[in-house]
């Protein structure tokens, strides 16, 4: 009997302990949103990666942090998990991995802003976890544009013109050679876009990756 309660007490205080800290003014998020072969996603990292993409844009920023329960938070975590394994298979390619000039380049680049916001200020992160937070996505952004560039394969007239013809309704009576350009744009866009999809995919499933959400 005693060995029950004395086990459930120990319970209460671990408990305890990981819902307050000293810092009783900081937001602790913990609940687990996802995961892949080698890690573990918390609600926590997702909104420090969403407030640190904001930071990003600048003037333009708009540091909130999103209800749990909505598609915007859905959409972010898919996002996170989806830098962390790109991050994480840039290991293997040396020629696009992020260097720490660079790195510290785009430190300097986040404004002031994001640090005295009061999201930043609820969830008071240690530099370590945002700082891996901030590099996972650079390092993404790089191997994606390299990705990108190497997925471009060159539209002949040919294609171009298929297209112009399957989809005659949208340009009118007008010329092909008037579309010509645009339409090879548009269709080297779409290419580059489904074949990073796919990628994304072949990813997701190589790290056994998945969102709980």
């Amino acid at each position: 009997m005693m060995g029950s309660m004395s086990k459930a007490l120990l319970l209460a205080c671990l408990l305890s302990l990981s819902f307050f800290s000293p810092f009783s003014d900081a937001r602790l998020i913990s609940m687990t949103v996802g995961r892949s072969q080698n890690h573990v996603f918390t609600s926590r990292e997702v909104h420090l990666r969403h407030l640190l993409g904001e930071a990003m844009k600048g003037k333009k920023a708009a540091y909130r942090l999103d209800s749990e329960d909505s598609k915007a938070f859905f959409a972010e975590t898919d996002k996170t998990i989806l830098e962390q394994l790109i991050a994480e298979e840039s290991k293997h390619f040396s020629t696009v991995r992020l260097n720490e000039s660079d790195f510290d380049r785009e430190l300097k680049k986040l404004p002031t802003a994001l640090f005295t916001s009061a999201e930043w200020k609820a969830l008071k992160p240690a530099p370590e976890e945002w700082k891996e937070i901030f590099w996972r996505r650079l390092q993404a952004e790089k191997f994606i544009q390299f990705r990108a560039q190497s997925s471009v394969i060159p539209i002949s007239d040919g294609e171009a013109r298929r297209y112009f013809e399957e989809n005659r309704l949208k340009f009118g009576d007008l010329p092909f050679e008037q579309f010509k350009e645009n339409i090879k744009i548009f269709l080297r866009r779409s290419q580059v876009e489904q074949r990073l999809k796919d990628w994304y995919e072949v990813l997701r499933a190589k790290y056994k990756a998945r969102n709980f959400l």
